[in-house]
């Protein structure tokens, strides 16, 4: 098929239509639309969310465009759609206001204040009477008559609001072009330093936006609903004038603010009240979008990827369960499991690439001890090369012990098809090992299945797309695979993953400002992928670290924040109890499409706990310190095993449910 449902990843490429014709409900459990915009609510919102969890989508979905379309859809007047939803929607983005524009150039930065507040008044009440005019004028009611008592807040005298949108949209106008004239060298700054207000702005679009919605009897109950994104392209100076609105709503009844932004929105809470600032919950509530998908993201993600097929394609595959197309990374990676062992059946133990490294770690620290040989062939098993490479893991977790004795039990217990000590370990290290085998092989470690691709997407429907982008293409440009009819094998879908990896990585550090944060999570990454290929790994599926914020300085905690607010890291929502003091530590995860970059799990396991120094080395980029704490880790991990300065381990979970020699192990 020649046209990708999935190659557009951002609602900001879409046209209105578009916004309508992709829309897919976030949570089918619950009305997404009261319980995140809101418009009932007294309290003002703010909607955050990380880079691709859809707040453009979602935003213009209920903005008085979308309203305008699902009208005329509905074959209806948009006064009656408004009447019914009870509300116009205002989209207004940062980015198109240009608001770094009201700065510099000689002027003052307190007079910048007051031209950009007065601005953003003018803003705000031009975009609902332009709105106002088209509901009106499309019903074929006339606005010719002049608005009671708007002389109180503004000019001298009357005005219908036709008179009154175009004074406030040629006063708008007026300061885009004096801002522009400043751009010219030797620009007159007076005639920025000069402009007369046609109102008071402590009166604000508040005032105003009542008085007009009072003369209008057909709309005089509607609520005008503000969505303001891009929260965090306003500087701090700019957002405590939202702040400031965000605390002092009036009219509460008529209006109401959203905000919307990236994790990393915020940069202030302070307002234009002297020392005063916005409190959480009390005057403002903030809603995190991920949260509210993450409830249903597994059905969101199918209704996804059908709606994108039957509204692009026209083919209605709601009836397909397509997710039994995309082969299970377990069934691959246990194929290749098998395909290694009838491989080495024909081979000597002394050739086998596991038994090899053992023997020479052996040799180097034990020679003198043990007949090397013997305790390879102990530990041999010829029908299951994974149980072969699981022994040379249990002989390094008993290096310290007496290994001629143990591996002869070991060999004692399988004779009688007793794999329980086998059992013990693949509970924690079975995919570590197969990893490991297959880097030994040369063989590639698998990721895919529907399960896999909706564990790394995280709740992210742009991660989610763009993962079905890489897949379409593979299937389209590589292998000619028909993505929703035919299977499609791990080494497609891998290929997938690991290009929307890369994308992740590149795409999602671009915006972070302090480079740091990031060196932090790739050296991390590093050192958690240098764990899982260690001889004897002793966390299972390494991906977290836990820390205590108050032994850390403000500095590092920030950088921390910076990377979580970046999407990079995961914060847990539950803290983890130090064993040894009972303390409760800060626990983070790598986001886990990385894990497909640098070869890692991408489900949680253990965690260890990073001490102060290790922290601040690994944060505040002391790259000499932090190479000497984390090879001091890893070196307890690999021969001959140093013992550990600090050992913390995790709870062990131990299941013999499943025995070694099942293939659909877990």
């Amino acid at each position: 098929m020649d046209k990708n449902p999935f190659q557009n990843t951002k609602a900001s490429y879409f046209d209105d239509p578009e916004i309508i014709k992709f829309w897919v409900e976030p949570n089918s459990e619950e009305n997404f639309f009261k319980t995140v915009v809101n418009p009932d609510s007294s309290i003002p919102i703010r909607i955050l969310g990380g880079k691709g969890t859809g707040k453009t989508h979602i935003l213009r979905y209920f903005s008085f465009n979308s309203q305008l379309l699902r009208a005329k859809e509905n074959n209806q007047k948009i006064l009656n759609s408004i009447m019914q939803e009870q509300y116009i929607g205002v989209y207004i983005v940062a980015s198109g206001l240009s608001v770094n524009r009201f700065f510099g150039r000689g002027i003052s930065e307190e007079h910048w204040k007051n031209i950009f507040y007065y601005y953003i008044n003018l803003e705000f009440i031009e975009k609902v009477l332009k709105k106002i005019i088209v509901i009106y004028e499309e019903s074929e009611i006339s606005l010719k008559f002049n608005i009671p008592n708007i002389s109180s807040f503004l000019f001298d005298r009357e005005c219908n609001i036709l008179e009154l949108h175009q004074m406030i949209r040629k006063a708008r106008v007026d300061i885009d072009k004096k801002i522009a004239k400043l751009s010219f060298p030797g620009a007159d700054k007076t005639i920025i330093e000069n402009i007369e207000p046609l109102f008071d702005v402590q009166d604000s679009f508040y005032n105003i936006i009542k008085v007009v919605l009072d003369s209008l009897e057909e709309i005089k109950n509607i609520k005008v609903l503000y969505i303001i994104d891009e929260f965090e392209n306003f500087s701090a100076e700019q957002q405590k004038f939202f702040n400031t609105l965000l605390r002092h709503p009036k009219h509460i009844k008529n209006i109401a603010i959203r905000i919307s932004g990236r994790l990393y929105a915020n940069k202030t809470i302070e307002t234009l009240d002297s020392e005063e600032k916005l409190l959480q919950d009390s005057e403002v509530r903030t809603i995190y979008l991920e949260d509210i998908i993450e409830k249903n993201f597994k059905d969101f993600a199918i209704n996804l990827y059908t709606s994108r097929i039957k509204n692009t394609l026209g083919i209605d595959i709601e009836n397909i369960d397509f997710r039994k197309n995309f082969e299970k990374s377990k069934d691959a990676n246990l194929e290749n499991v098998n395909r290694i062992t009838e491989n080495n059946k024909s081979v000597s133990n002394l050739e086998k690439k596991y038994f090899i490294k053992l023997l020479n770690n052996l040799n180097i620290y034990h020679s003198d001890k043990y007949d090397v040989e013997e305790i390879i062939n102990n530990i041999s098993y010829k029908e299951n090369s994974y149980i072969e490479k699981i022994n040379t893991f249990l002989c390094y977790q008993k290096w310290s012990d007496n290994l001629s004795i143990f591996t002869y039990e070991i060999k004692e217990k399988m004779k009688k098809k007793d794999f329980s000590l086998q059992d013990v370990a693949s509970d924690k290290f079975m995919w570590d090992m197969i990893y490991q085998l297959f880097r030994e092989y040369r063989l590639s470690y698998y990721y895919g299945g529907f399960d896999d691709i909706i564990k790394v997407s995280r709740n992210n429907p742009r991660v989610f797309l763009s993962i079905l982008n890489n897949i379409f293409l593979e299937c389209s440009l590589g292998t000619k695979l028909n993505m929703y009819t035919d299977f499609i094998p791990c080494k497609v879908q891998n290929n997938a993953l690991l290009e929307s990896s890369l994308w992740f990585w590149n795409n999602f550090t671009e915006d972070v400002k302090d480079h740091r944060a990031v060196w932090a999570v790739k050296e991390l990454c590093d050192f958690f992928r240098k764990a899982r290929q260690s001889f004897k790994p002793s966390e299972k599926t390494l991906i977290s670290f836990a820390y205590n914020t108050n032994e850390v300085s403000r500095e590092v905690n920030n950088l921390i924040d910076m990377a979580v607010e970046h999407s990079l890291l995961l914060e847990s929502s539950q803290q983890r109890r130090d064993n040894s003091t009972s303390e409760l530590k800060r626990q983070l995860r790598i986001h886990p499409l990385l894990s497909i970059k640098w070869e890692l799990p991408i489900s949680v396991g253990g965690t260890p706990v990073f001490t102060k120094d290790e922290v601040e080395a690994l944060f505040l980029k002391k790259e000499e310190e932090w190479e000497i704490y984390s090879s001091e880790r890893i070196k307890q991990l690999n021969p001959p095993f140093e013992k550990k300065k600090r050992n913390i381990k995790a709870k062990k979970i131990v299941s013999n449910d499943t025995s070694i020699l099942d293939l659909n192990w877990d």
